[in-house]
């Protein structure tokens, strides 16, 4: 991109570039494990090739656009300045794919996916099966922690990716093979959300998960880390764990099955935050780019 720039620069006048910052990568390369010493080089060369793209960039663009105060912050400290020319706009919840799952589970709302979940209490994860990165060992140890707690609990882990395999032997392991269900890649990650009873996202780091905005507009009660940006978007102490602690996020779990008042006060709590992503994020993104060609002139 910042090749790009140079090169646009040299052929026309008055060329803009605005970037899109959707995520961290370098926090994600850090987490991915080491296996030698090759592997610690390279994964230097790769760090040290990315902060400087990702320096270069920001520097050179005319707007940056963030999902999440979090991020902004973070590429400010990496940039060592502060980005007068930044702007956050999150995700939203409610783009045409989610809408058309949406529809989808108005057309197929009698099918039962899993009659073995019926009477149970329902934990829920969707998202990419990376088990560092998303936390999902932290969810695998709080989940054996609930089920000695309440036996009538089920997990439920939506979707795919290279660790599948890896915690699936691990929640074996733990004796939680019954306990488990791993759906793999699904098509319409909707029509099992909504039968969580409570959608757990335990990453380690994230700027703005779709999948939490996507629990809150089916009405879902989530809990979340305190990693990246996903405090920005629960904001109560009563849905954030503090990252890593697996006790924290097991008793809260709890809590929210044998406490009726405390359920209802997430329920609320999750219901009141859904309204701030119901917004044309297509809308917001073209505005940013527009004030920013028109301010130019």
């Amino acid at each position: 991109m910042v090749l790009s720039h140079y090169f646009t620069d040299f052929f026309f006048q008055n060329t803009k570039v605005i970037y899109c910052d959707r995520g961290d990568p370098i926090e994600g390369i850090r987490l991915l494990p080491i296996k030698n010493r090759i592997t610690c080089f390279l994964r230097l060369v790769e760090l040290l090739t990315i902060s400087f793209l990702e320096r270069a960039i920001c520097l050179k663009s005319d707007k940056i656009i963030f999902n999440s105060r979090w991020r902004l912050r973070k590429v400010e400290k990496l940039v060592g300045k502060r980005l007068t020319n930044a702007q956050v706009i999150p995700n939203n919840a409610n783009p045409s794919w989610v809408r058309k799952w949406l529809s989808e589970i108005t057309e197929f709302s009698t099918i039962d996916i899993d009659m073995s979940w019926n009477n149970k209490k329902v934990i829920g994860f969707v998202g990419n099966l990376y088990e560092v990165g998303n936390g999902l060992d932290i969810l695998l140890t709080a989940f054996k922690i609930i089920s000695e707690r309440i036996p009538e609990s089920v997990l439920v882990i939506v979707g795919d990716g290279p660790d599948k395999r890896k915690l699936k032997q691990k929640a074996g392991k733990m004796n939680l093979d019954n306990r488990v269900c791993f759906t793999g890649g699904v098509p319409n990650p909707f029509l099992y959300m909504t039968k969580f009873d409570v959608f757990v996202h335990p990453a380690r780091h994230h700027s703005c998960p779709n999948a939490i905005l996507e629990s809150l507009i089916c009405n879902i009660p989530v809990i979340g880390s305190r990693a990246g940006g996903i405090p920005e978007i629960l904001k109560y102490d009563e849905l954030l764990f503090e990252l890593g602690n697996a006790k924290e996020l097991a008793d809260k779990i709890v809590h929210f099955f044998t406490d009726a008042i405390y359920r209802e006060k997430i329920k609320k709590l999750t219901s009141q935050l859904k309204d701030e992503y119901l917004f044309d994020w297509q809308e917001a993104m073209c505005s940013a780019i527009k004030d920013t060609v028109i301010n130019a002139k």
